[in-house]
């Protein structure tokens, strides 16, 4: 306080450094709220980029599920085109047997009825 009030004692060199220390911590703080403003700026962008990841994220697990549901419809339609396929499979599977059954038993009256008429002829 003595060489700040007593001049040519150093007070004025004092003064100016006190002074261009004061300039320079309001630059380091000008320049501290520019960052700070840039980084708020930045955190909004990153904040509605989350928010559209997010979106499309959910889009992406409705779809998804879509997907799922129309592939399980599907299957159970396929399963019961197999099911209906198979009993008609079966079924013809019996006709063929039967009509095996009434080839072989015509082929069989055939065989007697020529048979018989041989006998008849002699």
């Amino acid at each position: 306080a003595v060489a700040a009030a007593a001049p040519g004692a150093g007070g004025t060199e004092d003064r100016e450094q006190l002074l261009e220390e004061l300039k320079q911590t309001k630059q380091a703080l000008s320049a501290a709220r520019h960052d700070a403003q840039q980084l708020k700026s930045q955190i909004k962008v990153l904040e509605e980029q989350a928010k559209e990841a997010e979106q499309e994220h959910n889009k992406t697990k409705e779809s998804l599920a879509t997907v799922k549901e129309q592939s399980h419809k599907h299957r159970i339609k396929c399963d019961q085109m197999v099911e209906q396929e198979s009993k008609k499979c079966a079924e013809l599977e019996k006709k063929v047997e039967s009509l095996e059954a009434e080839l072989a038993a015509a082929q069989q009256d055939l065989q007697a009825s020529s048979a018989a008429a041989e006998a008849a002829a002699l």
